[in-house]
């Protein structure tokens, strides 16, 4: 087995730490325009529980981003998840959808934050994928996004499988 770095060997070897060990800094970022105001709860809800199960409290962070015709930080980054959990309560239902200008902000949050070490960075959305209002292109979101060095994870809340289970 041999280990490359863009199809060379490593030059030298400084510092090696399993990757599921690094501290997560997410970017939460959830849709709250008109087109996702009947699954708005669900949304919430699924945004609250990843969250509660993904973070380690203490060594893993995360901001809390909505976004409609405007784009809102709602929490900035903290290691509180009780403060995240706030954020995502304070979530107000809006009207147009300004998805790539989200994608933008939270991509520039995850480069701009300094890092005391390596870390995993995540911009993690849930949406229904559609924008019908941000200044950015599509083009600048992915650029914004690559230069992050995100992964990106995203939930379709258009799904609606899942909707059931949360109306009561």
């Amino acid at each position: 087995m041999r280990i490359l770095d863009n199809h060379l060997p490593p030059a030298k070897w400084n510092y090696f730490e399993p990757h599921t060990d690094l501290p997560l800094r997410v970017i939460l970022m959830i849709d709250t325009s008109g087109s996702v105001t009947s699954r708005f709860r669900f949304e919430q809800e699924t945004a609250r529980a990843f969250l509660k199960r993904v973070l380690r409290p203490g060594v893993d962070e995360a901001s809390v981003i909505a976004f409609d015709s405007d784009v809102h930080e709602l929490q900035p980054l903290t290691t509180d998840v009780d403060k995240i959990v706030m954020g995502i309560d304070r979530m107000r239902p809006g009207d147009e959808t300004s998805f790539y200008d989200a994608v933008v902000l939270g991509s520039m949050k995850l480069a701009e934050e300094p890092a005391y070490g390596p870390l995993r960075r995540v911009l993690m959305i849930i949406s229904d994928g559609v924008d019908n209002q941000s200044h950015a292109s599509l083009q600048a979101a992915e650029e914004a996004a690559m230069k992050s060095e995100a992964v990106i994870l995203a939930l379709d809340s258009s799904f609606t499988g899942s909707e059931k289970n949360y109306r009561r």
